[in-house]
């Protein structure tokens, strides 16, 4: 509901300023915020984040329907995210070309260094 609907609806009646047409169109307001939330999308990365987060617990289950029920549940995130492992991979090789990066500029340092050791010397 937007905020020129509100004020449409509160011109079509007898009394626009009185505190039971605000109060209601303030609960039809509330209402329509609530069911926006409940029916919310959840995106790619929230998928993602989850599926992270359940593959790094330990958490032991208590039974089989449980371990079903869980298993389901992480389906139902890998439909909404597939390319799972795509992502992993791709993180992965950016940890290693940042550790890389990482290690060219230390012997940068060291040899700017050495360099200057030299040079002073």
């Amino acid at each position: 509901m937007r905020i020129d609907r509100i004020k449409e609806i509160q011109e079509q009646t007898a009394y626009p300023d009185s505190v039971s047409v605000q109060q209601a169109l303030l609960q039809v307001w509330n209402e329509c915020e609530l069911e926006k939330t409940k029916t919310k999308k959840m995106t790619r990365k929230e998928a993602a984040l989850i599926l992270r987060a359940i593959a790094m617990t330990d958490y032991r289950y208590e039974d089989e329907d449980e371990i079903m029920q869980m298993q389901d549940i992480k389906m139902k995130l890998m439909h909404i995210h597939p390319e799972q492992d795509a992502a992993k991979e791709r993180g992965h090789r950016l940890t290693i070309m940042l550790n890389r990066l990482l290690i060219s500029l230390v012997a940068l340092m060291l040899l700017s260094s050495l360099l200057i050791a030299y040079l002073y010397a």
